[in-house]
């Protein structure tokens, strides 16, 4: 009955109507499946610091320069396969990973820099992201910054090069996850 309630209410107060504006503004599938996990909110807390992020968010958008607005690549299915022992990476699933790797740095970066303490909300968001720097700096010796496989890499056939997660203990295949994933379950509000 709940469920029926929320949303009539919803459809009601036009939420339904924004989220398919949010949705059809998304990057990327992984923004549009955020979306769709937004639900109608009530606890006054939730609300002000969601609404801290968008505004801050906002005025990135509308008077700032430099955040990354490309090379939000889905890499969910690739990086659950390379959790499994002894798997590889492809070539251009190597590319895509580099590409949205650079993309979070560049996003953490935007914040660390002359901005620092001019979007407060956005800097609390971004502080449980962590990226293993060995991880980047053993794809960086593979793939060049245009995104092509270094000459000296190509001689090895890609799909029989070893995962960046292989050569490392157990334990450091979590890393691979928060280098990706990066930021706690309920802290994704404005993660896409």
């Amino acid at each position: 009955m709940t469920m029926m309630f929320d949303l009539l209410y919803e459809e009601k107060t036009g939420f339904s109507a924004i989220r398919n504006m949010l949705k059809e503004r998304c990057l990327s599938d992984m923004g549009r499946e955020h979306v769709d996990e937004i639900v109608f909110q009530t606890d006054f807390q939730t609300i002000d610091k969601a609404t801290n992020e968008t505004d801050e968010f906002r005025r990135i958008l509308l008077f700032d320069n430099g955040f990354p607005s490309q090379d939000y690549i889905d890499m969910r299915t690739v990086l659950s396969h390379l959790r499994i022992e002894g798997t590889f990476i492809e070539q251009e699933q190597l590319i895509e990973l580099s590409a949205s790797l650079h993309t979070l740095i560049a996003a953490l970066q935007f914040f660390q820099k002359q901005r620092q303490g001019k979007y407060p909300a956005l800097e609390e968001f971004c502080l449980d992201i962590n990226i293993d720097k060995v991880i980047i700096k053993k794809i960086d010796a593979i793939v060049d910054e245009k995104g092509q496989i270094r000459p000296a890499s190509s001689t090895t056939n890609p799909s029989q090069a070893e995962s960046p997660t292989s050569n490392r203990p157990k334990r450091s295949t979590s890393t691979m996850k928060s280098a990706t994933s990066s930021t706690p379950k309920n802290a994704k509000s404005s993660r896409y």
